[in-house]
C-alpha cells in the first residue's frame, strides 16, 4: 500500500500527472481500504478532473476513517 500510495504522491505533486496518481491510489485503497488517506489523495485526482461526486464519496470516506478532509471540503463542494 505504502509503495503505491508514495508512487502516486509523487505522480500528482512532482509530475502532474493526475491519472496516474489515481490509479496509484485506486491500487493503494485495494490493498488497505481501511487507510483513510488515500481515499483523500484521490479525491484531489477526483478535484483536479472537475468530478464533485466522487471527490465528495472519498473524502466522506475519508473523514470516517479519521482523516481531516476540511481543507478539500470546499474545493470539492465548489465543483460544478
Amino acid at each position: 500500500e505504502q509503495a503505491w500510495s508514495n508512487r502516486g504522491i509523487l505522480r500528482y505533486n512532482k509530475l502532474q500527472d493526475y491519472t496516474g496518481a489515481k490509479i496509484d491510489f485506486d491500487y493503494a485503497i485495494r490493498v488497505d481500504p481501511k487507510k483513510g488517506i488515500n481515499y483523500k489523495n484521490r479525491a484531489r485526482c477526483w478535484i483536479k478532473f472537475g468530478k464533485k461526486a466522487e471527490a465528495l464519496l472519498d473524502l466522506e470516506t475519508a473523514k470516517q476513517l479519521g482523516i481531516d478532509v476540511n481543507d478539500l471540503m470546499n474545493t470539492a463542494n465548489a465543483l460544478q
